[in-house]
C-alpha cells in the first residue's frame, strides 16, 4: 500500500526564539546563512543547530584538509515543518523534497528524526534504508537530528550535494564527499573545493572505483545515503557465506542492517536459510539484555532481502515462506521476540507488511522482464 505523505508548514520561529537570531560567533558578513527548518516532534534546540553548524565550519576551516573560506550561518529563526507520516520510502522523500522546494520562505534545510530513502542524486542509485541524509542540485538537504559527532561531515557532505557534487570513490584520501561516512573525511579534491565556492557547477572528473574491498569492510561502512547498489553488486555469492557468518556473532551487530541488505542485493538463494534463521532467532539469549533497536530494524528487514532474492533467482520455498508471512497471525509461531514495549499484535503487523514489501520486489522485477507494469 503506498503512503500518501502529508506535510504541513508552520512558517513561524520557535516559541521563545527572536525574529531574528545568528550562531554565537557568527559573522554579520561572508556567512552563507541558511534557513533551517525542524521537525518539531525533535524537540531540537537552537543550540544544537548552531552546534551542528560550527562542526560543519570547523571542517571547510581545517588547514589538514578542506581550508577554505565557507562558513556556515542561521538565517534568522529556527522554523518548524511538521509531518504526519514517517518518510520511508523514495515515493515519500520524493513528496517532502517537492513540498521543500516549493515552501515559502525557500527552506534550505530540513532537520528531521528518520528517513528512509534518499531519491537519486544525479544518476547515483542507493538501496533504501535507514539514512543519515539526502539533498538534491540545487535544492533543499535533509538530514538527521542524531548524527552526533558525524554532524560537522554530514552537513558539509549534504552543503556538497546541493552544489552539484557527486560522491567520490577514492577511499585512500579521507574525502568529504565519499558516499560513507567517518569524522576523518575532512578532505576536498580542488575541483570539491570550487563547487563549494560557487566557482562551477560542472562535474568533478570520477576518481577510479577498482576493485572491490573486502566484504567485512564494506558492509561495516556507515553509509550516509543508503548502500550504492553498483558497488554492492560487484561482489558474488562467494561473499556471502561470510555476510551470514557475521550475522552469527553479535559484536557485528551495527552492520547487521547492511549485511542484510548486501546479500540481497547479491541475491544467492543459498542465503535463504541463514537470513530466516537470523529473522527468527531471539537476539536476547545471545546478546544479552541490552538489545538496540537498530538489531530488530535488520532482522525485519530480512523479508525485503528476501524479495531481492527471489527477484534474481525464483525458489518455492522462498516464495512461500514470504506469501505466508503476509498473514500477520503466523508470526506468532515463527518469533517470539519484541522490540521493547511493544505488543506481539504490533510486531506481527509490522513484519507482514515488510513480507509485503519483499513480494513487491519480486513481483515489480516479473512485470520488468515480462515488459509490463507492475
Amino acid at each position: 500500500m503506498k503512503l500518501t505523505v502529508l506535510l504541513f508548514a508552520l512558517s513561524i520561529p520557535f516559541i521563545g526564539v527572536s525574529a531574528w537570531c545568528q550562531c554565537p560567533g557568527q559573522a554579520d558578513t561572508g556567512t552563507r546563512t541558511l534557513t533551517i527548518f525542524i521537525d518539531p516532534k525533535l524537540n531540537t534546540k537552537q543550540d544544537q543547530v548552531c552546534g551542528f553548524l560550527a562542526d560543519a565550519n570547523a571542517l571547510f576551516a581545517d588547514p589538514r584538509g578542506a581550508n577554505i573560506p565557507v562558513r556556515l550561518g542561521l538565517n534568522g529563526a529556527l522554523h518548524s515543518f511538521e509531518r504526519r507520516e514517517v518518510i520511508t520510502n523514495c515515493n515519500d522523500t520524493e513528496a517532502l523534497f517537492k513540498d521543500l522546494q516549493h515552501h515559502n520562505p525557500p527552506v534550505d534545510v530540513y532537520v528531521i528524526d528518520q528517513i528512509g530513502c534518499c531519491p537519486p542524486i544525479m544518476g547515483a542509485v542507493t538501496e533504501p534504508g535507514p539514512l543519515l541524509g539526502c539533498a538534491q542540485p540545487n535544492g533543499p538537504m535533509v538530514v538527521v537530528a542524531n548524527a552526533a559527532s558525524l554532524a560537522g561531515v554530514l552537513w558539509v557532505h549534504e552543503y556538497g550535494h546541493t552544489h552539484f557534487l557527486l560522491h567520490a570513490h577514492a577511499a585512500s584520501h579521507k574525502d568529504v564527499m565519499l558516499g560513507f561516512i567517518r569524522s576523518g573525511h575532512i578532505k576536498m579534491s580542488p575541483c570539491e573545493r570550487d563547487h563549494f565556492m560557487m566557482l562551477i557547477k560542472t562535474p568533478c572528473a570520477d576518481d577510479v572505483q577498482g576493485q572491490p574491498s573486502d566484504i567485512a569492510n564494506f558492509v561495516r561502512q556507515t553509509f550516509i545515503e543508503g548502500i550504492p547498489r553498483s558497488e554492492a553488486r560487484a561482489y558474488k555469492a562467494a561473499d556471502v557465506k561470510k555476510l551470514t557468518t557475521m550475522l552469527t556473532n553479535c559484536d557485528e551487530n551495527s552492520s547487521w542492517m547492511n549485511i542484510v541488505l548486501v546479500i540481497g542485493m547479491i541475491g544467492d538463494h543459498e542465503a535463504f536459510v541463514p537470513l530466516k534463521t537470523f529473522l527468527e532467532n531471539d537476539p536476547v539469549p545471545e546478546c544479552g539484555q541490552e538489545v538496540p533497536l537498530s538489531t530488530y530494524q535488520a532482522k525485519e528487514a530480512v523479508p525485503i532481502a528476501l524479495g531481492r532474492i527471489l527477484s534474481k533467482s525464483y525458489s518455492d520455498d522462498v516464495f512461500k515462506y514470504l506469501q505466508d508471512g503476509q498473514q500477520s497471525k503466523n508470526w506468532s509461531s515463527r518469533v517470539s521476540w519484541k522490540r521493547l514495549n511493544e505488543n506481539e499484535n504490533t510486531r506481527n503487523t509490522r513484519l507482514a507488511l515488510k513480507d509485503t514489501v519483499g513480494l513487491n520486489f519480486y513481483q515489480a522485477s516479473v512485470a520488468k522482464k515480462s515488459g509490463r507494469k507492475p
